[in-house]
């Protein structure tokens, strides 16, 4: 009998392996297709600041365990919504909706775009974010400290987005802290899916800016625990 347990134990660790592997494997694969933007994707600015899948990789329970939950809006198969709902310290200090909702379409269970709020359009071109997202794909992930890094290099440093463009885009922050040679933002938000009110989950990224310039040096956020952090500072 305790011999079939342990039988039984390890099936299941070898097909929890088994997953998490190809699901690894399609993240790697999504950020090895980002080396050659042109070939793989595509950017459309008529409705928001779209990216355009041209071999999608990534299945519709990949971003579910990315996230961590379903999307705020279903409204099928096909058209989900993570609507990033953005926090205050206290009662709400600004006027206008910083909320943002990130649009993404499937096609036979696999993500063919992702689109972000038309306000973003403003200080984002389509030029400048297909280098931003070239950029990711030499991301560097080292396993045992669960963080990532990207150091961007493509940009001139008059495209990157200074703090007041940056509040412009996604409003005040939720606090603010100063260094020596720089300060930083940090903007908090909670997601939910509908169909679960009563949990919510959380989302935080800190963006440093270089106290010379204005201009945002690094970005640094947590997703799932793992802390990937994008730094601007070669180009300022």
């Amino acid at each position: 009998m305790l011999r079939s347990k342990k039988k039984i134990a390890f099936v299941l660790i070898i097909l929890i392996f088994s997953l998490s592997g190809c699901l690894l494997f399609r993240f790697l694969e999504f950020r090895d297709q980002l080396k050659d933007f042109e070939k793989n994707f595509e950017i459309d600015d008529k409705d928001g600041l779209e990216l355009i899948f041209k071999d999608p990789v990534l299945k519709g329970s990949d971003m579910v365990w990315l996230m961590r939950t379903e999307p705020s809006i279903k409204k099928s198969k096909e058209e989900w919504t993570y609507n990033f709902i953005k926090r205050y310290k206290g009662r709400k200090n600004e006027k206008g909706d910083f909320n943002i909702p990130v649009k993404m379409k499937y096609e036979n269970n696999l993500l063919k775009s992702m689109a972000f709020p038309e306000r973003f359009l403003k200080y984002f071109s389509k030029e400048l974010f297909a280098k931003f997202m070239e950029s990711m794909g030499e991301t560097q992930v080292k396993k045992l400290s669960k963080s990532s890094k990207t150091e961007v290099q493509n940009l001139t440093k008059e495209s990157i987005p200074d703090a007041g463009q940056i509040e412009d885009m996604i409003g005040v922050p939720f606090s603010r802290e100063d260094f020596e040679s720089h300060y930083s933002y940090t903007y908090r938000y909670i997601y939910r899916n509908t169909k679960d009110k009563s949990k919510f989950y959380g989302l935080r990224f800190i963006l440093q800016f270089d106290k010379k310039t204005n201009r945002m040096k690094e970005l640094i956020a947590n997703i799932r625990g793992i802390n990937m952090t994008i730094d601007f500072s070669d180009v300022l």
